[in-house]
């Protein structure tokens, strides 16, 4: 089951970034889409599969945590970027996995560098289909373009 959500801007600097989307938040996931200046998607590999790419994200880890919080954690231990003005954009429920992960657009700066191990690059949907992640990455792909 795929919910659409509209967009939604989120200051990265406001107090107030609490956002109780679910009472489990161990079943809250978030998702990155930043786009280059060419159009190209940041995508980030597994751990332990460097030729496997998804989007920078991943769990939210503390009950008070929200999901733009989780999102800004994740993109600056994955990417090295500082990401703000987010921009909620998609909901996925993975029924399987009992989850919802939430896909959030955002401004970027700086360059990338991190001290995880896995790769960053630059790249598109295609690739992303082919992932781990290729059934969420499809189905957003999917959303986008209807909204165009």
């Amino acid at each position: 089951m795929v919910e659409r959500v509209e967009s939604q801007m989120f200051d990265s600097s406001r107090r107030d970034k609490k956002i109780n989307f679910m009472k489990d938040y161990q079943k809250n996931t978030v998702a990155i889409l930043l786009y280059n200046n060419e159009g190209d998607i940041l995508a980030v590999s597994r751990k332990d599969d460097c030729t496997a790419f998804g989007l920078p994200g991943g769990k939210v880890e503390a009950e008070d945590e929200s999901l733009e919080a989780a999102a800004i954690r994740e993109v600056k231990e994955e990417t090295g970027l500082d990401i703000s003005l987010l921009r909620k954009i998609f909901s996925y429920k993975n029924e399987d996995k009992d989850t919802i992960g939430t896909t959030f657009t955002a401004d970027w700066q700086g360059e990338i560098n991190t001290q995880e191990k896995g790769v960053c690059k630059w790249t598109t949907f295609e690739e992303l289909k082919k992932g781990p992640f290729g059934k969420y990455n499809a189905a957003l792909e999917r959303h986008l373009l209807s909204t165009i």
